[in-house]
């Protein structure tokens, strides 16, 4: 809804810290200190927001960090870090992890993209052996891979996150019983996010700016 308004509002810090629960486990989004919204006639018609880079280290976009165009897919790429961490349960910045897998972003691509999630899903997704589980697992990392890709262009709009996350979960047995995705006002599923072609973008190394905040080598992803 953030990104439908006119004009559209990016948020600039998605990250699990700022997603509440309810006692119905419906999520809300929190901490709009750094929010930004395209303001005027002009800048609503554009997709971004010039703005030095700011927000949490490991969920900020690399794109926007590069190029200082802030848009709504700087929040897809902030979701995209927050997906891996309901599947991986991992730190999002570990330095106890290798150099080249210090980021979580950096480690998932790497399992990810080579056709080894496994390796780096949460084991309690998977003490009741259910293949299903395992099956949504795989279909979320996807999606968070897709979220992740360097190309802003290439990555899914929130609305196709969406309902890719609905999909899966409607997929899932008894999930007639069990609403634990908000309804987001979607006529349908639309499966256009899990078309897109697999990003070729790989994360291995670091990038550092000296226009946000501080972070060590190994945190950040860099790209050419």
């Amino acid at each position: 809804y953030l990104h439908a308004a006119r004009p559209p509002i990016f948020h600039r810090d998605v990250k699990s810290g700022n997603i509440l629960l309810g006692a119905d486990l419906r999520a809300k989004l929190a901490d709009f200190g750094l929010s930004r919204a395209a303001r005027g006639a002009e800048d609503a018609s554009r997709s971004h927001v010039s703005t030095a880079p700011q927000g949490t280290p490991g969920y900020v976009d690399p794109e926007y960090h590069q190029s200082f165009h802030l848009s709504d897919k700087s929040d897809v790429y902030s979701f995209g870090v927050v997906l891996l961490e309901l599947i991986t349960a991992m730190k999002v910045v570990d330095f106890g992890r290798p150099a080249n897998e210090v980021n979580l972003a950096c480690l998932a691509l790497d399992r990810i993209g080579k056709g080894r999630v496994e390796e780096i899903v949460d084991p309690a997704l998977l003490r009741h052996g259910e293949e299903w589980v395992m099956e949504s697992v795989r279909h979320v990392s996807e999606l968070a891979f897709q979220c992740l890709a360097f190309d802003k262009d290439v990555r899914p709009s929130m609305s196709e996150v969406a309902a890719e996350l609905c999909r899966i979960r409607d997929a899932a047995p008894g999930s007639g019983m069990t609403d634990l995705v908000a309804d987001v006002g979607l006529d349908g599923p639309n499966t256009a996010a899990a078309k897109k072609a697999r990003s070729p973008v790989s994360v291995q190394d670091v990038w550092v700016s000296d226009r946000s905040s501080q972070s060590t080598n190994g945190s950040m992803p860099r790209f050419p």
